[in-house]
């Protein structure tokens, strides 16, 4: 085993062996297992399930949402015609932290980290969330009018070979729009994501507990 280096003069913590780089990344490894199991999973469309085709996988997530709340005269197929497909390239950013929020997004298959920029000058942004199938992201800025809170992107080194990063697209004009011309539609919306907001409190509190 490599030898632990001497402390540092002034310096009232050690570079012990926690500090090592390999320890370091283990550690992140154990981070981000944590952070991809925040909230309520969907499975992911390519895996074998009973959800069938990718329409079906999409109705399904919007229905865990948004189906306790939608008006009776408002079906799944009304709400996904609300959002529009897209497929991002891994290394793409959709967007960074400080900017002013224009949509929203959720992930139907591949994987989008969420970063938070460092304080430090020279220090790397630090992962924040993981959002994998089932998951949306950037709700919370488009309903308070916010900036950004994170960088968000799909990852260069994506797990399991999944490669690009399929998703829905909700842009802030279209709710904006709803507000005014559906507000029980609007409000259904925004109900399912205050929800959502709530079941990830909650299992931060608990495993902050543990």
């Amino acid at each position: 085993m490599q030898a632990l280096p001497r402390p540092v003069p002034g310096r009232s913590v050690s570079h012990g062996l926690f500090y090592q780089a390999h320890y370091q990344r283990a550690l992140q490894r154990c981070e981000d297992g944590v952070l991809s199991r925040i909230g309520l999973r969907m499975p992911s469309k390519s895996q074998s399930t009973s959800l069938g085709s990718e329409d079906a996988f999409m109705r399904e997530v919007l229905k865990r949402y948004f189906g306790d709340f939608l008006p009776e005269n408002t079906s799944l197929e009304t709400t996904l015609s609300i959002f529009s497909k897209q497929t991002v390239e891994p290394g793409s950013v959709l967007w960074r932290a400080g900017e002013p929020c224009s949509y929203c997004v959720c992930v139907t298959e591949g994987t989008l980290h969420a970063m938070q920029p460092s304080r430090t000058a020279g220090k790397a942004d630090r992962l924040a969330c993981i959002a994998g199938p089932g998951d949306f992201s950037g709700f919370l800025a488009m309903l308070n009018h916010f900036p950004y809170e994170h960088t968000v992107l799909v990852p260069e080194e994506a797990e399991d070979d999944e490669g690009a990063c399929q998703m829905l697209v909700l842009q802030k004009n279209k709710y904006q729009a709803l507000l005014l011309s559906d507000p029980p539609f609007a409000q259904a919306l925004l109900r399912g994501f205050l929800r959502q907001i709530s079941y990830e409190c909650r299992e931060l509190s608990r495993l902050a507990n543990e």
